[in-house]
């Protein structure tokens, strides 16, 4: 989810590394592109012990139940990983006694947002024991031995179950008040690796995006009160967003030959039935023009069919799409890949949301794949921008007004480093995809 600017922002830019328990030191310099942070990929081996009398659907799935407990000691420490694309392989089972011993090795992207410093290794801590979050089991679970004092925030809302399985995801071994007993955890080390390096920032690829002489982008804000089932507040940091980004825009154009078609809703309106939709269409150069689509919606994940429709012929000649909204957990990113992606379309996705690392890749990558037999990674005609922390209103129609100028200026054209140094928030941007880029200028 997105969060207002303000107690909540400052303190996501407060988090600080603790005291150092790594070992080592690895040798490279910066790879991929970002400005806030390093890209790096993590290594490991890892064990879960399983009773023999627990129902698992698979060790797959059982082993990714354990790997939650990563996510919270890792964004506490400003490091956060893509987790909807860990690998796991070389899956081992022995038996002991009345448990499953099953032997794993994990690799996943990590974006380090703290000093790095060369760190070989990482200290990982994870649940021995595979959690069933079943109640009133004989043994307590490690969440009843640890939900409240090695939890980021204490959860005393919904079930049992729901408790449980939120224990997970918001698990900081390094709290004060944690101790956890040796017979209950399992400790490894992760190998840390720089990601393949390119050799300099890269470019968006500009001789794609004006090979037919238009500029195409869609931008999406999505609302902040989604639940409300009135008319949407004039004070909704959604609707404010749409508002700043579209007063800006216009200031843009103003020195340009441009036209605006749509329809604009100034003070309220009832998403359920409509909502903006602008396009602005401007004369850059008297060769080159740029067509820019602003949209909002209550909710990316369930938009209706006409918004669908709408993105859908939008997006499939878009180079870039850029969304600014909430999560829910993952599926309104999911939405933005539902395009029937025309081949060898080159486009940039820029996903302003909370841990779009961690969440946004996955369907898109796949879809790209489907449609180009050529696209070995799903990456070749895809670049995403995303996220590593929680995003603030308060700086998306900056953000996005900073991306939409960088490919309205035709005179200088920037780098992905220089276009991320512009943007006023840094909620750890990161470029994924543009290791095979090939424009310079």
């Amino acid at each position: 989810m997105k969060i207002l600017y303000g107690v909540l922002a400052l303190w996501c830019l407060a988090c600080t590394l603790p005291a150092e328990e790594e070992m080592g030191k690895a040798r490279g310099g910066k790879g991929d592109t970002a400005v806030d942070s390093m890209l790096l990929n993590f290594d490991f081996g890892g064990e879960l012990r399983i009773p023999l009398t627990t129902w698992i659907p698979s060790h797959e799935a059982a082993i990714r139940k354990q790997l939650k407990y990563l996510r919270g000691q890792l964004s506490a420490r400003r490091i956060n990983g893509a987790w909807q694309d860990i690998a796991i392989s070389d899956i081992g089972v022995q038996y002991e006694g009345n448990d499953q011993i099953v032997s794993y090795r994990a690799t996943f992207l990590v974006s380090w947002g703290a000093a790095w410093e060369g760190k070989r290794f990482y200290k990982l801590i994870l649940p021995k024991f595979f959690q069933s979050c079943q109640e009133n089991e004989v043994e307590p679970s490690f969440y009843d031995k640890y939900g409240d004092s090695c939890a980021e925030a204490r959860d005393d809302g919904g079930t049992y179950r729901e408790r449980c399985r939120n224990f997970g995801p918001s698990f900081v071994p390094d709290k004060r008040l944690c101790q956890l007993a040796d017979e209950d955890i399992f400790t490894t080390y992760a190998l840390v690796s720089m990601r393949d390096e390119k050799g300099g920032s890269s470019y968006p690829e500009y001789h794609k995006i004006w090979e037919d002489d238009v500029f195409r982008a869609v931008v999406i804000i999505g609302l902040d009160d989604t639940d409300s089932l009135g008319d949407v507040s004039y004070f909704d940091s959604g609707f404010f967003a749409y508002r700043e980004f579209t007063r800006k825009l216009e200031d843009t154009l103003s020195n340009h030959e441009h036209s605006v078609s749509g329809e604009n809703i100034p003070v309220s309106f009832s998403s359920w039935f409509r909502a903006p939709d602008r396009t602005f269409t401007v004369n850059l150069d008297g060769r080159r023009r740029a067509e820019i689509s602003v949209l909002m919606v209550r909710e990316l994940a369930n938009p209706g069919w006409d918004f669908y429709q709408r993105y859908n012929v939008l997006a499939r000649e878009a180079d870039l799409i850029a969304y600014s909204g909430h999560s829910r957990d993952g599926a309104n990113y999911d939405y933005l890949a539902y395009v029937n992606w025309r081949p060898s379309q080159y486009v940039i996705v820029f996903n302003d949301g909370c841990y779009t690392l961690q969440l946004s890749a996955q369907s898109l990558v796949a879809r790209h794949q489907a449609v180009n037999v050529d696209d070995e990674f799903g990456t070749k005609y895809l670049d995403l921008m995303v996220n590593t922390v929680q995003a603030r209103w308060h700086y998306a129609a900056e953000n996005l007004m900073v991306l939409v100028d960088a490919f309205l200026n035709t005179e200088s054209l920037q780098s992905y480093e220089q276009i991320l140094g512009e943007m006023p928030d840094h909620p750890m941007i990161v470029v994924r995809g543009d290791e095979d880029n090939v424009f310079h200028p």
